[in-house]
């Protein structure tokens, strides 16, 4: 089979052959005859030619004549007409919804009905007769410039978070970063086990004994429906509680090694989670396990601190619904109101629910009261009148959380709850349950 290649002519020998080397090759290659070449032909000439190899080497039969370089054919230009100043038209397309609107408040397009009236032509009168030249389009504005259609008293501009921030001095709280636990623990005691055990440990990893019974039952359905011999469960379930607390531990120290690297940014839920969690055997487990704890410990003294603090400052500054609303949320439901707080919150709440104030922040009080942890405690001064009633019942309502009430009300005042007892059974469940769980007596054969 012949093939064309690029070769160079390097030296004439005297019985009128010539050398040749491949394009860009050091050594001579092989030999070709003058007569394929012609009386032009001169060292270093780059020629394509056609050569089949063989026994002997690689033989020339051939020289391919060079492409001649390709000629573009001739094209006719278009000179389009050169214009001054271009105006572009814009369009805005209205929702059917406003259409309609519009249709039921000024009436059908037809003028000759009775009570209906014509629509204006809105493009004939911003834009007027086709052609004619538009208003000069407005500047650009710079960076950061709001544009927008101006405010007015009628239709105020909402205002954006940056604009309240700004105003009201108060910016929104950071989201906590999610933890992302590490894979590095259990790829690598996933890489450990045999080929036939990792899909079990892949299982357990994702979801534990709930996911290898939930897969184990997808793929005996899947052979039953195929027509295959169903799976046994019962030593895929055996090995999967022989792994399942190295696979605990491999994945909690992944995620107890990813919670340590983001303590500052890390969720109260996300450490508390981790904690609970724990599944420390070793000493590297345990190791981690106090470092997390002593973190969750300091996190949380942390936030109980800042929680009493802000409403010492309340109390302190007369902002007595904005202390009782922030008693009733504690950093977390375990936390407690310091005895030295109970007294002087109780004190300004019963003060400031008086007959002198107004009704509405009266109201606003009672309802702050009475899901504070210190509603038994609050004795309301008075009742403000109200000629809607509106006081007397939000009390009514309220007199089960505040006992206080019931005396502005004329009512009787409750009694304290009872403290929860354990359930305790009666004493024939008791004989039942005895006569029940008593052995048999033994019969003679």
């Amino acid at each position: 089979m012949s093939r064309r290649i690029d070769i160079e002519l390097t030296s004439s020998r005297a019985d009128g052959t010539w050398t040749w080397r491949a394009a860009g090759a050091k050594q001579p290659r092989g030999i070709i005859e003058q007569s394929l070449l012609g009386s032009a032909a001169k060292v270093g000439d780059v020629l394509r030619v056609e050569t089949e190899i063989g026994l002997d080497g690689i033989e020339v039969i051939g020289v391919v004549p060079s492409k001649s370089p390709h000629r573009e054919a001739d094209r006719i230009e278009l000179i389009a007409p050169r214009v001054e100043k271009f105006e572009g038209v814009i369009t805005t397309l209205v929702p059917k919804s406003e259409k309609r609107g519009r249709e039921r408040r000024h009436g059908s397009n037809d003028d000759s009905g009775p009570g209906s009236r014509p629509r204006p032509n809105r493009r004939t009168e911003s834009r007027g007769v086709v052609g004619a030249a538009r208003p000069a389009r407005a500047t650009r504005p710079e960076r950061g410039e709001r544009v927008g259609r101006p405010q007015s008293a009628e239709h105020p501009r909402p205002e954006g978070a940056d604009v309240v921030a700004r105003r009201t001095g108060k910016t929104s709280r950071p989201r906590p970063t999610r933890l992302v636990p590490k894979t590095a623990r259990r790829d690598a005691l996933l890489e450990s086990l045999p080929p036939e055990q990792r899909a079990v440990a892949e299982q357990l990893a994702i979801g534990g004994l709930p996911s290898v019974r939930r897969a184990l039952q997808e793929q005996q359905a899947s052979d039953r429906g195929a027509g295959r011999p169903a799976v046994g469960g019962e030593s895929i379930i055996a090995l999967a509680e022989e792994l399942l607390p190295s696979i605990r531990e491999a994945v909690w120290l992944d995620r107890a090694e990813a919670a340590l690297e983001r303590l500052e940014t890390i969720s109260l839920r996300d450490l508390r989670a981790t904690v609970a969690g724990a599944t420390a055997k070793g000493e590297e487990s345990k190791v981690l396990l106090g470092r997390l704890r002593t973190a969750l410990e300091d996190r949380l003294t942390k936030l109980r601190t800042k929680w009493e603090q802000e409403i010492t400052h309340a109390l302190e500054e007369g902002r007595v619904l904005q202390a009782l609303r922030l008693s009733a949320k504690p950093p977390e439901p375990s936390t407690r109101l310091p005895a030295t707080l109970v007294e002087p919150l109780a004190t300004a709440a019963g003060q400031a629910l008086n007959a002198t104030t107004q009704p509405e922040r009266w109201i606003s009080l009672l309802e702050a009261a009475s899901i504070s942890p210190i509603r038994r405690s609050i004795h309301p001064a008075g009742m403000p009148v109200d000629p809607t009633n509106a006081v007397r019942l939000a009390a009514s309502a309220a007199a089960g959380q505040v006992p206080a009430l019931a005396k502005l009300l004329g009512l009787a005042i409750p009694p304290p709850p009872r403290p929860m007892v354990a359930h305790r059974p009666t004493p024939a469940v008791v004989d039942a349950t005895a006569r029940d769980s008593a052995p048999e007596p033994a019969t003679a054969l």
